[in-house]
């Protein structure tokens, strides 16, 4: 997070107060970094306990580093759906006419709109978390998979006596994939015979679905499974049933106190 908005100051916001922007021939006034208003778009609450918390626990962190009040400079826009065009670009809106020098996209499915849209706004810096690539905002991602491996490698490890492991996956999206890929990929670096049972959410937040996919993984005799979702289901689930999960996010530990095999954080401000 401090990475991306230090790459939207050398972008196009600045850090010398009242001077003007001269080398882009703009008259816009640049800003000192703790006068910054940034903008944040999310699609769930920030105390979901998962992917928006971590999100926005880490632009809180990523704000006090740099001196921004997050009081009164992090204006958080909570539950803009990624499919409700009209909600996004009014959201995006009242978030300039609020005055954010920078809007950040915390969802992936924000990309293609966020990129339209800084056409109209060309004075606000746009950073979008995402495996895309557009020329005009900023994409950051973080290296997921690399934990991935490790708790793919460490399941498997434990898993003695049989091949069999489970992932519970949020929505069909390149991140998602690569993460399932990592933790498979880590499991058989352990046990060349490992198998990756995936069960779909086809939601980024879905605590039914989310709980229900565990269950049946469960049933279907995994005791050891991996996740990419955001909700406290998969833990908890595991939990009452006796079986070990990876958290993933944000400390899912309170959710599965005796079942918790491993945790993997997300953006939060623990990286």
């Amino acid at each position: 997070m401090v990475t991306a908005l230090t790459a939207s100051l050398v972008a196009g916001c600045g850090s010398n107060g009242d001077s003007k922007d001269k080398s882009s021939g703009s008259d816009r006034e640049t800003k000192d970094v703790s006068e910054l208003v940034i903008g944040e778009i999310e699609y769930s609450v920030i105390d979901d306990g998962g992917w928006a918390q971590s999100m926005h626990e880490g632009l809180v962190k990523a704000c006090e580093d740099l001196g921004i009040d997050t009081k009164t400079n992090l204006l958080t826009m909570e539950e803009i759906s990624e499919e409700d065009t009209s909600l996004i670009e009014s959201t995006v809106e009242e978030l300039v006419d609020e005055g954010a020098d920078i809007i950040f996209g915390c969802s992936a499915g924000y990309s293609a709109i966020l990129a339209e849209l800084q056409q109209e706004y060309p004075d606000v810096i746009f950073a979008q978390q995402s495996n895309d690539v557009y020329d005009n905002i900023i994409e950051f991602q973080i290296r997921g998979y690399e934990g991935d491996f490790l708790t793919g490698y460490l399941s498997a490890l434990m898993n003695e006596g049989s091949n069999q492991l489970g992932f519970c996956a949020s929505m069909d999206e390149a991140s998602v994939r690569t993460a399932i890929n990592a933790y498979a990929l880590g499991a058989k670096y352990a046990n060349p015979d490992a198998k990756v049972q995936v069960l779909w959410a086809d939601s980024w937040y879905d605590l039914d679905v989310e709980s229900q996919n565990a269950k049946t993984l469960i049933d279907n005799g995994i005791k050891y499974m991996g996740m990419e979702a955001s909700s406290p289901a998969v833990p908890q689930t595991c939990e009452e049933n006796g079986a070990f999960c990876i958290g993933y996010n944000v400390d899912m530990q309170a959710s599965a106190r005796r079942q918790f095999l491993h945790l993997l954080y997300g953006t939060g401000p623990d990286l």
